[in-house]
């Protein structure tokens, strides 16, 4: 898949989770709120991939040790602090937990997915030498 889309492959995936997400927010049975999750993970399971394809093209192949490391710390930290957000927002919006966090997911990953393509038309790629590039 990354061969044929490049990296419109990321906006495409947020867009996908983002749809995943708000099928759950609006989900009233299980089929929906599973189809929901499936979308979901199915943008998910691209993003992660992507997303560590994109950042080792950013950089000279010995540096891609380094920057994917980085890229899951990020990753690691934005779960961390992911709860913490929502509880802000919920807070201020006078909201309950229940699937309101669902909905703030899918603005947030439509936000992604228009940084990531304004981002990724602007940010040279394929750095790495030929031999290594996918």
């Amino acid at each position: 898949m990354f061969k044929r889309l490049k990296f419109v492959i990321l906006p495409i995936s947020y867009i996908l989770g983002a749809i995943g997400l708000y099928l759950c927010y609006t989900g009233a049975t299980f089929w929906t709120f599973t189809l929901g999750i499936a979308v979901f993970g199915l943008g998910l399971g691209t993003v992660v991939p992507a997303t560590m394809t994109k950042l080792t093209g950013l950089v000279p192949y010995e540096l891609a040790t380094k920057v994917i490391g980085t890229g899951f710390l990020g990753m690691g930290v934005g779960g961390f602090i992911q709860p913490m957000v929502f509880d802000v927002i919920l807070n201020m919006l006078h909201q309950g937990p229940e699937r309101f966090p669902f909905i703030i997911g899918a603005i947030g990953m439509l936000v992604f997915a228009v940084v990531i393509f304004l981002v990724g038309k602007a940010t040279p790629i394929n750095i790495a030498p030929p031999t290594m590039q996918a």
